[in-house]
């Protein structure tokens, strides 16, 4: 709940949101934001209130019982009482009266306990340390739900703020092969061709689509793919993929849509039936709305051969 609050109130929405992908479309050429602590404070705040939550539950069990909350046989007698069903906690393994007869055991979990506990702000401040810390919460949680029954899932969720997702992505892309899966030929001077560029070089996460503006590259374009014709790209988006096959319009879009990560999801749900006919349908009305608009030559004297 806090983690959803304090999102609430930051900036969230400019990475990865439907919202920037509307704004991508609506200015198409507008540089990326720059790198802010506006998108700092957020996920620091999210990790010191899980801290928080964490050091508290550490701190009370030291004020209530003092070290005698991991000397004495507490936390073994709590794992019979789950065991034999005196409580109403439900385990996801019946095993907590056998964990409760190792000897030391219950004593070790119960200083594991109150030192991830009472220690987890030191991974707020330590990368040495933050690992260890970090594995140490999720250990208990997880231990609690197999031992003892009670449900604290939403803490597991709330540990992917620690994870430094923009290094992440770079150092995967980084050790990803590079390829160019498709090459999408468009119309730099239209108004339906720019928003739906922008929209795609946001979702091609993997660096798998290559862009290229008919309008200032068709030099080059006509020379390393003769059976194109200007007049048709600019009529409609051209996608040839890295097999040689050429698609266009509607089609064009599901071709790209195979080399996105988000596509592997939607890909299969745009070749249903009736939805080829139909995105084909409004992919033309669309097209024939805007040609008006766009700044190209007459195709009249651009005709050649194209590939279907």
């Amino acid at each position: 709940m806090l983690a959803f609050w304090i999102l609430a109130f930051s900036r969230a929405g400019d990475a990865w949101s439907i919202d920037s992908l509307r704004r991508s479309a609506a200015h198409a050429n507008a540089a990326p934001l720059p790198p802010s602590g506006e998108y700092r404070w957020p996920v620091q705040l999210i990790l010191v209130a899980l801290s928080f939550v964490f050091c508290a539950a550490g701190v009370a069990k030291l004020r209530a019982s003092g070290l005698d909350w991991i000397t004495s046989g507490h936390l073994g007698i709590l794992l019979d009482r789950v065991q034999y069903g005196i409580s109403d906690a439900d385990p996801l393994l019946p095993i907590g009266s056998f964990v409760a007869r190792i000897p030391y055991a219950p004593h070790l979990m119960a200083l594991g306990t109150i030192v991830f506990e009472a220690g987890y702000p030191i991974a707020l401040f330590s990368r040495r340390l933050r690992a260890g810390i970090i594995l140490g919460g999720i250990g208990l949680i997880v231990g609690i739900r197999v031992l003892m029954g009670p449900t604290f899932e939403n803490f597991l969720l709330v540990n992917v703020f620690w994870v430094p997702w923009d290094r992440v992505g770079a150092w995967l892309r980084a050790r990803l092969p590079v390829r160019t899966d498709v090459q999408v030929f468009y119309d730099g001077a239209c108004g339906l061709c720019l928003p739906a560029v922008a929209v795609m070089r946001r979702l091609d996460l993997l660096r798998r689509v290559a862009f290229v503006d008919v309008v200032s590259n068709w030099a080059a374009i006509s020379h390393r793919l003769p059976d194109l014709t200007r007049g048709r790209c600019l009529t409609e988006m051209h996608a040839v993929t890295s097999d040689g096959r050429t698609f266009a319009g509607w089609d064009a879009s599901r071709a790209v849509a195979r080399s996105l990560p988000l596509g592997w999801v939607i890909g299969p749900l745009l070749a249903v039936p009736p939805a080829p006919q139909i995105g084909r349908r409004i992919y033309r009305r669309l097209s024939a709305r805007h040609a008006a608009t766009c700044d190209w030559t007459s195709p009249s004297s651009t005709e050649g051969p194209t590939l279907s």
